[in-house]
């Protein structure tokens, strides 16, 4: 079952991957709003000011336009809020 955390870390190592980073850095959350979602859950982030930059981001995951042409946001941080803390399987 997908976790927060299990989700959370999915972002973390994809965005490394593609910044190419061995190791999590908060200067990470600048270049991606998924990320610094993905930092805050994983409470990885300590300075005052990251922490209220990574609360206001939500991290686009999907845009896109429903039938009648209106614009449909899935965001990070709406997974997020709909899964479990801990896997409970």
């Amino acid at each position: 079952m997908v976790t927060k955390k299990k989700f959370a870390e999915a972002i973390l190592n994809n965005v490394m991957g593609k910044e190419r980073m061995d190791e999590f850095h908060p200067s990470l959350i600048i270049t991606s709003s998924s990320a610094a979602v993905a930092a805050e859950v994983l409470g990885l982030l300590e300075d005052e000011e990251d922490i209220v930059y990574a609360a206001s981001r939500s991290g686009t995951l999907f845009y896109g336009l429903d039938n009648n042409n209106n614009p449909v946001v899935i965001t990070t941080r709406q997974v997020m809020n709909m899964l479990p803390i801990e896997d409970i399987s």
